[in-house]
């Protein structure tokens, strides 16, 4: 039961590690119209689960928010560089396989990215 929730976190860490070690191939000006403007991400789960861990990658900047413990998160950012959002979360029952979470990426209200997680360990990424 905790193995799943270890492993979880720990592909999180490394995830998050990946993202801040990694060059941007992108050859677009970062200043272009399409990546000005502010944009939010939203994680959520059932009502049956919880948001565990959540792991910030900014500009090589590491945020890092433990044991959330509720069912919905909200971070909004400036456009500026690679930012990577990697969360986990848990069925309340651990024998729950029905729990499932959703990580989005909007921009003016609307969904550009959606991370999609379910079962009891859930885990989910939104690079951008």
């Amino acid at each position: 039961m905790f193995k799943k929730a270890k492993l979880a976190i720990v592909c999180a860490i490394a995830f998050s590690g990946l993202i801040s070690c990694s060059s941007d191939d992108n050859s677009s000006d970062p200043g272009t119209p399409e990546q000005k403007g502010k944009y939010v991400v939203v994680a959520k789960t059932t009502d049956n689960a919880y948001l565990g861990n959540i792991v910030v990658v900014n500009n090589g900047t590491t945020e890092t928010i433990a044991n959330y413990g509720k069912t919905e998160w909200t971070k909004t950012f400036e456009k500026a560089s690679n930012v990577a959002v990697s969360v986990t979360g848990h069925a309340i029952d651990m024998n729950d396989e029905t729990a499932e979470m959703t990580i989005q990426l909007l921009k003016n209200g609307k969904v550009e990215k959606e991370s999609k997680a379910s079962g009891s360990v859930l885990v989910g990424n939104i690079t951008f």
